[in-house]
């Protein structure tokens, strides 16, 4: 089965004994965040929240409490704001 990498995670994740993520990407999929174009105060405030994550090991947690299961590591995000 092929599909986005998030998903191959989940189902991975879901049902170890049934599903392996194996083998390399054979394409990069981007996640992002719609904000209101131009509110650079809104943009800022989401940012800082994710960094904060990203920090303080929040988004690791989280990761490993979820995909992470699936026995795929996290790839380290990056913010573009």
């Amino acid at each position: 089965m092929t599909t986005d990498d998030a998903i191959l995670k989940g189902f991975a994740a879901r049902s170890p004994e049934q599903a392996k993520v194996v083998g390399k990407p054979f394409s990069e999929e981007k996640y992002g965040i719609g904000l209101p174009k131009g509110d650079t105060a809104f943009t800022k405030a989401v940012s800082d929240v994710l960094q904060k994550s990203f920090d303080d090991g929040t988004w690791q947690k989280v990761y490993d409490g979820t995909l992470g299961k699936s026995g795929s590591p996290a790839t380290p995000p990056k913010l573009d704001s």
